[in-house]
């Protein structure tokens, strides 16, 4: 049941991410600066698997790791309600001239015309379901990379569990170094006119879905294997 509970409020993390970024991010630097936000979750992953296996180690047992990510949940909610904000215009700790700035380049003080949700052409829409589909592999690897790669260098590779949280952090740790190198990438061909930001946006999620998912086939190759990955 917490688990239910855990997943169906954690639903709302990446949608409501997405309006922030919408509200707060100049359109120029759209792409670094999401790459830089969302950079968050494997540098989060990294610090977690490492940390995790030595908590799980410790006299203190496997429980420490819980209540630990826990806390670290509870702490940041609490300075989130308190620090953040929806828009720059309802943030009081920003100067005049970067709300002036950011709100221009991002159209706020455009007029937003209200019509009723056109469902039927959102699920007939290709780009849509390229999007979802495009999105529910991206999970599938992420989910699979979390919860295999520990048993995987358990079960296969025999290492200890303090090595082995080391270890498993380490395709995390990639993910967070090459999204800052991504997203400067892209803002760099989108601003220089190299290719369209439509086709930017294709090459990088093409990179992003085969890269590990040819890593994960590969896994699957290492003699000894004797579980599904």
């Amino acid at each position: 049941v917490s688990r239910v509970v855990q997943g169906i409020c954690h639903g709302f993390l990446c949608p409501c991410c997405h309006s922030m970024l919408a509200q707060w991010v100049p359109k120029f630097e759209r792409a670094r600066l999401t790459a830089f936000v969302y950079a968050g979750g494997p540098l989060g992953m990294v610090l977690s698997l490492a940390l995790s296996g030595w908590m799980c180690g410790c006299w203190l047992g496997w429980p420490l790791s819980f209540y630990a990510h826990g806390l670290v949940g509870l702490i940041w909610s609490i300075l989130w309600i308190f620090v953040g904000r929806g828009s720059p215009a309802e943030h009081q700790g920003i100067s005049r001239e970067e709300r002036i700035y950011i709100e221009t380049s991002i159209d706020a003080g455009d007029k937003i015309r209200v019509t009723s949700t056109p469902w039927r052409s959102i699920f007939t829409s290709l780009p849509v379901w390229a999007i979802l589909v495009g999105s529910c592999g991206e999970v599938w690897v992420l989910t699979t990379l979390m919860t295999n790669i520990p048993t995987f260098m358990a079960n296969v590779l025999h290492f200890e569990i303090e090595e082995n949280g080391l270890i498993s952090a380490g395709p995390f740790l990639v993910f967070w170094i090459c999204s800052f190198g991504w997203g400067y990438l892209i803002d760099f061909i989108i601003t220089r006119g190299i290719v369209s930001t439509s086709t930017a946006r294709k090459i990088a999620t093409g990179v992003a879905l085969y890269t590990p998912g040819i890593g994960l086939f590969a896994m699957g190759l290492i003699s000894g294997l004797n579980f599904d990955v």
